[in-house]
Parts: structure tokens; C-alpha cells; sequence
């Protein structure tokens, strides 16, 4: 049985996603496409760019770009992790927002603009998510990239 394959390994369940088909369900798993859909077309449209775009890589992988697609696919799980959380804030926000018409709603926002800040932002998800400033250097990883410090 290959490395792949194994279920367990030193006694702890394997944690990888085998196909992008369970990725894909994992990532959309309690979002409201629909809900997102009517309230957010361009944004729900740009989800659905990425998952193209994740579809294209993994058809046309060519072993001899092994360190592009590893890397290109990281950028756009990190895409995927800004746009659930930006979801679910939202998905939570309207829910209060009908129940509590008083409350003021945070998302008076540009849908070309949040995905422009996305598209930024997702450069740098991993460097934050392990603790580092954006204008810091990280530790050489395959996680980082090549790393140009921001002024």
C-alpha cells in the first residue's frame, strides 16, 4: 500500500485530502451558495473562477512543474479560507441584521474591490497565519515562496 493510501500512519489518521473532489467539499462545506449567489454574484462568480482555475491546474500538470502547481494550488486555498470566512461573517451578519434591523450592516463594500483585496491578501495568508509581519522575512518554505519584503 502506497503512501498515499495509508489510512493511518504512527497511529494517527491520515489528515490529506485525497482527490480534489473531497477538497472541493470540504471548502464549500456550510456556505450558502445560493444566499451568496444573490447577495454577492461577483464575488460567488470569482469562487467559482478559482475553482476553475484549480480544475485547470491539476488537467494540464506537467511533472516538471511540480513546484508551480504545489505552490499556485496553495494560493488558491488561501483564496478559499478568505472567502469562507468573509461568507460566514456575512451569512452571520444579514442573519442578525433581519432579526435586529437597528444593527449596522459592515458590508457596504465594492465586490471588485474585496476580491482586489483578496488577491493581495491571499500573498501573504500563510506568512500572517504563522505569526510573521508582511514586511518580515520568513524562513525559506516551500509554504512562503519567494519572498519580496513589503515597504
Amino acid at each position: 500500500m502506497g503512501l498515499l493510501h495509508k489510512k493511518y500512519q504512527n497511529g494517527v489518521k491520515e489528515v490529506f485530502f485525497q482527490n480534489k473532489d473531497e477538497y472541493l467539499v470540504a471548502m464549500r462545506e456550510g456556505i450558502k451558495f445560493d444566499f451568496i449567489k444573490k447577495k454577492m454574484p461577483t464575488v460567488y462568480n470569482y469562487w467559482m473562477d478559482k475553482e476553475m482555475e484549480l480544475e485547470e491546474l491539476l488537467t494540464k500538470y506537467n511533472p516538471q512543474q511540480l513546484w508551480f502547481v504545489i505552490q499556485e494550488m496553495m494560493l488558491i486555498n488561501a483564496k478559499f479560507v478568505i472567502l469562507r470566512n468573509i461568507f460566514q461573517n456575512f451569512e452571520d451578519d444579514y442573519y442578525y441584521q433581519e432579526k435586529e434591523p437597528s444593527k449596522i450592516d459592515r458590508y457596504y463594500f465594492d465586490q471588485d474591490e474585496l476580491i482586489q483585496g483578496i488577491e493581495r491578501d491571499s500573498h501573504y495568508y500563510y506568512k500572517e497565519l504563522c505569526g510573521y509581519q508582511v514586511n518580515e522575512k520568513a524562513p525559506n518554505s516551500l509554504i512562503f515562496g519567494k519572498q519580496e519584503i513589503v515597504g
